[in-house]
């Protein structure tokens, strides 16, 4: 953190200790998920809690920290319902010199609050790696399958050829063009079926557990020839 242990009031004391009775639980986060590769709280007081813990010679806390969307999307301002939220795709680590560079995430994150005062943020980090592995996991004979965020971002995919060089797709990246209007309607309201658009079958399924969508789209000649 930033500041001198010295001068802390007993309020931000009190926040310390809380923030450290999480260690356990960030522990157990960590060992149950194999996708994950942080959990950690940030406090509006300009500290965190991380886990895996880092050596202490290394700085591993930087001011910025609360300009980042994992942070600024929990306060009061901008999520006056204390809800829970994702981040988009970011690449992890990329301040100057951080030991963290974990690859590219993205971030479930939640408020925290005592009473009324908000404190800080609980997040928990999410490896696209290990999405993609999930959705590989499933075998497809046909067609192909992707995981798609509310911002349109590709989070994995299988079976989707790209000749786009970029660092993070867009579902409309990898689209045939001849679906791309009316698969994006269809994405944002999902009809729970499978849709024919032009020579293809298509099926969009909303999550419940993220604000995430797969996809499936298969080629009418792939599937009856």
């Amino acid at each position: 953190g930033i500041g001198n242990i010295s001068q802390m009031s007993e309020r931000l004391r009190k926040e310390i200790k809380m923030a450290l009775s999480l260690n356990t639980f960030f522990e157990l986060a960590l060992k149950n998920n194999p996708g994950v590769v942080w959990v950690y709280y940030t406090s509006n007081d300009l500290f965190q809690n991380l886990y895996p813990w880092l050596p202490s010679s290394h700085p591993s806390y930087y001011e910025i920290m609360t300009q980042e969307p994992f942070f600024k999307m929990g306060l009061p301002e901008n999520n006056p319902l204390r809800k829970n939220y994702w981040t988009r795709i970011y690449r992890d680590g990329q301040a100057k010199g951080s030991m963290y560079q974990k690859g590219y995430v993205v971030t479930n994150a939640a408020p925290v609050y005592d009473g009324e005062k908000f404190l800080g943020v609980v997040a928990i980090d999410l490896s696209l790696s290990e999405l993609e592995r999930l959705l590989n996991s499933f075998t497809l004979s046909q067609g192909a399958s992707a995981l798609v965020n509310d911002d349109d971002q590709i989070l994995a995919m299988h079976g989707f050829h790209t000749s786009e060089n970029k660092s993070i797709l867009k579902i409309q990246d990898i689209l045939p063009p001849k679906i791309k209007t009316q698969f994006m309607e269809e994405l944002r309201v999902p009809q729970a079926k499978v849709v024919r658009m032009d020579n293809y079958y298509v099926y969009v399924h909303q999550l419940r557990s993220a604000p995430w969508r797969l996809v499936y789209v298969v080629s009418y000649w792939d599937l009856f020839n």
